[in-house]
C-alpha cells in the first residue's frame, strides 16, 4: 500500500472526536480511491466512473466525496488528470484521471 497524505476539508467546522474521525474516513476513502486506479493501471476513469466502481466494489460515497478525494491525489501527485472528457452520472462533461504511468527510460547504446 502506497502511504496516502491527503487534505480533509473541514467545511462544518467540526472539532475534537468528530473531526479525528472524519479526517480518518477520508482517509480510508482515499486509499480506497487509489486502490481502485492502482488495479485498473492504464485506464482513464471520471469521478463518475469511480463513484460507481466504489459502490459496487466497498460501500456508499458521495460523488461529491469521490471529487474531493480525487482532487486531493492529484494535488499530491498520486493521480494525474488527462484532456479526455466524458460524460457523468449527470449528464456533464467530466475529465478523466488515471495513475500515473511512468514511461520507461530509453536505452543508450554505446557505439
Amino acid at each position: 500500500m502506497i502511504p496516502i497524505e491527503v487534505e480533509h476539508y473541514n467545511t462544518n467546522k467540526e472539532s475534537g472526536k468528530q473531526l479525528v474521525q472524519s479526517k480518518a474516513k477520508t482517509y480510508t476513502q482515499a486509499e480506497v480511491i487509489m486502490d481502485i486506479f492502482i488495479s485498473r493501471i492504464g485506464i482513464k476513469l471520471t469521478p463518475s466512473d469511480v463513484h460507481i466502481i466504489y459502490q459496487e466494489e466497498f460501500k456508499k460515497i458521495l460523488l461529491s466525496s469521490v471529487r474531493a478525494r480525487i482532487t486531493s491525489l492529484a494535488d499530491k501527485g498520486y493521480l494525474v488528470k488527462t484532456e479526455i472528457m466524458r460524460e457523468g452520472l449527470h449528464g456533464s462533461p467530466e475529465h478523466c484521471w488515471m495513475y500515473p504511468i511512468e514511461k520507461p527510460k530509453q536505452l543508450e547504446l554505446e557505439l
